[in-house]
């Protein structure tokens, strides 16, 4: 025999980093033929309608009762405005090719995020990530339907992310201070973008019990008045 048998099977099975990149490349390609769909819902243009009004009216109180054949109060303000304009500024500006665009820069936003976190761990290379972060980005297309909803899914795994970096820079003997206050940041846009800020409230009041106990007294300290601050954001709203 030519090869030996270990030989014949490494020149078969591709290594690890070379696996990482195939499977790099079909998630790019899954991503671009799978989210090739038309636009199914039509909350999108609900919204873009209301945004229509706030622009028309130069005002973030819209008239509820011009949507509804039922009394409607106009006592509630919706807290999408940001998201709604967006959207209409987008479809004024590119059409339907915007949101498209709009859509993969959300999806490609993720798998980004978590890409970046890990290579700062050093597994970029390993297969298993890329693994992952296709599973994540298919777990997550009932949340990339272009409205609302679609923002809050990037603006929670910015949040996740803060944390996990917060992690990495303790580990690493890094500056802590950037990802402690990052989520008071992330929360106040995210609470004038969609109403799924408020899945984020578990998460944040558990990272700040473990915050609280395991960070040094100076960083816990941050991390209550990070906190408060999270709190804070939905009243300013």
């Amino acid at each position: 025999e030519v090869f030996s048998r270990p030989i014949a099977l490494s020149l078969l099975m591709p290594s690890p980093t070379r696996l990482a990149t195939i499977l790099a490349a079909f998630l790019l390609a899954f991503i671009a033929l799978r989210f090739a769909q038309p636009i199914e819902d039509g909350d999108l243009f609900w919204h873009m309608t209301y945004a229509s009004q706030m622009a028309a009216n130069h005002s973030l109180i819209v008239d509820h009762s011009k949507f509804s054949w039922m009394p409607a109060s106009n006592q509630t303000a919706y807290v999408a405005w940001t998201a709604e304009l967006l959207f209409l500024a987008t479809w004024k500006l590119a059409g339907l090719a915007g949101i498209f665009i709009l859509r993969y820069a959300a999806i490609l936003a993720v798998a980004a995020l978590l890409a970046v976190y890990a290579r700062r761990c050093g597994l970029l290379a390993r297969p298993e990530t890329w693994l992952a972060i296709l599973v994540t980005v298919l777990t997550s297309i009932v949340a990339t339907l272009p409205k609302p909803e679609m923002l809050s899914l990037v603006l929670w795994n910015a949040l996740v992310f803060c944390w996990f970096e917060l992690q990495s820079a303790r580990e690493h003997s890094r500056p802590v201070l950037p990802w402690i206050y990052a989520p008071p940041a992330i929360l106040l846009v995210w609470v004038n973008t969609h109403g799924g800020f408020i899945l984020a409230a578990p998460f944040i009041a558990l990272a700040a019990v473990h915050g609280f106990f395991t960070l040094p007294k100076r960083e816990s300290v941050h991390v209550a008045a990070a906190t408060g601050l999270c709190l804070l954001a939905p009243v300013l709203n």
